[in-house]
């Protein structure tokens, strides 16, 4: 079963994801709270010394936190099952070899201090000597980890997007997008818009991350047990429906974007917008009566259907949302596409990628 390293200075918020990821069902071992596991060591005279709650950089510089490789060996060897390791080690380079990846939590050292000083259970980074040991030590410790295959982590965002980056980078979770992705000749004529709203607006987000496409259902989050499901699912699915035109005419603009987070995310979106048929909301609703009994969905589902093909959004300013407003309102887009597909799109950070494209009454 997969064994995962999840490493990072402290504040970065091992303890704290430690606890949701066991809330999850997933078996953890924090390398600090697993009795016997982790001892302080004096260099000078090699011996495992008791804990002193102050730990200032006097008392860091004497001393090594070091784990039990071989113990920690023996609990990995036990378990049948995913696990977890969570923690920081001078010694960890020595088993970073006994899992499957490493991922690296990181965060602005500054957030870090702030999260170590509200703590109630924890002493450790209080003391300022300890901060400032920190504080020169910490960018040569992210580079080596970085060096040797660590997978970054942003340990600032929320802890359910911290959650769900760790899944989806250990692999125990995909998301999909439920599409259906444009084609010739309209596909070109998208992405040539695509560029030219690049060119106002400064957002290429839409060329450099997304195809251009017609969202058909709420994405979806996979795991690796019902992967071979979903295709089934999706198949058998597609090969109950027919074709069908749906015309794409005029553009839409939103200013509070539902998936936007506040300095992560823009709220802006320009779009072309679709029209909804009876054929198309059909094929929403059926979409969405399959997910909703098989599937947790991503971002919040969608609850009143409003087809697009968004051409800008995420990286898209204020001011290039009115620029990018102002040119549309100066052009005609009128054309019609045929539905014939239903497309899972998976995503990875920085990249959605065509999984698998079920065509319309194929098995």
């Amino acid at each position: 079963m997969p064994t995962i390293f999840i490493t990072g200075i402290s504040g970065t918020g091992k303890t704290t994801i430690a606890a949701e990821l066991r809330k999850l069902g997933y078996a953890t071992i924090s390398l600090d709270e697993e009795p016997g596991l982790c001892h302080w060591y004096n260099k000078k005279i090699g011996a495992v010394v008791d804990y002193q709650a102050t730990l200032n950089a006097d008392f860091i510089n004497a001393h090594e936190w070091r784990c039990d490789i071989s113990k920690l060996e023996e609990l990995l060897k036990s378990g049948n099952q995913t696990m977890f390791v969570l923690g920081m080690t001078e010694n960890q380079e020595a088993f970073l070899d006994f899992f499957d990846t490493v991922l690296l939590l990181q965060c602005p050292v500054e957030t870090c201090f702030k999260r170590i000083m509200g703590r109630k259970d924890n002493d450790f980074g209080k003391d300022p000597s300890a901060q400032q040991y920190i504080q020169e030590t910490y960018e040569a410790f992210e580079k080596n980890m970085l060096s040797r295959g660590a997978l970054s982590i942003n340990a600032e965002a929320d802890l359910s997007d911290v959650i769900q980056s760790i899944l989806i980078k250990t692999k125990l979770q995909e998301r999909y997008a439920l599409v259906y992705c444009l084609e010739s000749p309209v596909l070109e004529k998208v992405r040539s818009l695509e560029e030219k709203i690049f060119e106002i607006t400064g957002s290429r987000i839409c060329l450099d991350v997304w195809m251009p496409h017609l969202t058909i259902g709420s994405g979806i989050i996979v795991t690796p047990e019902n992967k071979e499901a979903t295709d089934r699912l999706f198949a058998e699915l597609s090969a109950k429906q027919s074709s069908f035109e749906v015309t794409l005419k005029g553009f839409g603009y939103w200013e509070s974007w539902k998936g936007a987070k506040a300095n992560l995310v823009s709220p802006y979106v320009l779009f072309i917008k679709a029209e909804l048929n009876e054929a198309l909301l059909q094929l929403f609703n059926t979409v969405r009566e399959a997910t909703i009994k098989n599937y947790a969905t991503y971002l919040s589902p969608i609850v009143e259907y409003t087809p697009h093909v968004t051409i800008a959004y995420s990286d898209l300013s204020k001011e290039g949302y009115e620029k990018g407003i102002e040119y549309l309102q100066s052009i005609d887009f009128n054309e019609t596409i045929r539905i014939s597909h239903l497309a899972l799109v998976i995503e990875t950070e920085g990249k959605a990628t065509e999984y698998k494209r079920f065509n319309f009454g194929k098995l």
